[in-house]
């Protein structure tokens, strides 16, 4: 009777075991600071317009980014030293923006393959409306999203590159977007094409 006990329960571990996803552990890219070898100094979008380490306006923690809004394109952002595969390694980018004092129409997340190519969709698309003012909100912006599509792009398949950037220019270089907490989610490396 023990040895049906025992062979019901392995059975069931066997069971759970291969019911479990497992995934790519999620990778920070910004949390206070640069994380495990990104630098917003070797990003692809960075303008000059950007501050790493701004203390006032912050989602969690001590420091977040701000961006001036004073020209099309003012962006901030990080590199990795590595290429990462967007199904294996990380599937899409999470982080939390706040539009600042003005409600943004217009907010593009681009992701820059190894080829140094961007991938843009639009954080409005995924939002619904405009970005509303003075307000953190968390995105999940998978890599295989139709919104890439929306935005005349295309998904990207490598992520070298991470940039938020602002096509809503004010003309006020006193006028900021915000950016903080932003990481990689890992690839669910079991995840079933009913899943996608």
């Amino acid at each position: 009777m023990t040895s049906r006990y025992s062979l019901s329960a392995v059975s069931f571990a066997a069971i759970v075991a291969c019911n479990a996803h497992g995934a790519t552990g999620n990778l920070v890219v910004f949390d206070d600071a640069d994380q495990n070898s990104f630098d917003h100094n070797a990003a692809l979008c960075t303008t000059g317009g950007d501050f790493f380490g701004e203390t006032t306006v912050v989602h969690s923690g001590t420091a977040a980014v701000a961006v001036s809004t004073q020209n099309d394109n003012n962006g901030g952002g990080w590199a990795a030293t590595v290429s990462y595969s967007a199904t294996s390694d990380y599937d899409a980018v999470t982080l939390w923006v706040n539009a600042g004092n003005n409600s943004r129409a217009h907010t593009s997340p681009a992701i820059f393959d190894m080829s140094g190519n961007p991938h843009f969709m639009h954080l409005e698309d995924m939002y619904g409306g405009p970005l509303p003012a003075a307000t953190w909100i968390q995105f999940v912006v998978p890599f295989g999203s139709d919104l890439f599509q929306q935005a005349l792009s295309t998904p990207p398949d490598t992520v070298q590159s991470i940039c938020v950037i602002t096509h809503s220019a004010t003309g006020s270089f006193t006028d900021f977007f915000y950016l903080d907490d932003v990481s990689l989610r890992g690839a669910d490396i079991f995840k079933s094409a009913f899943e996608n």
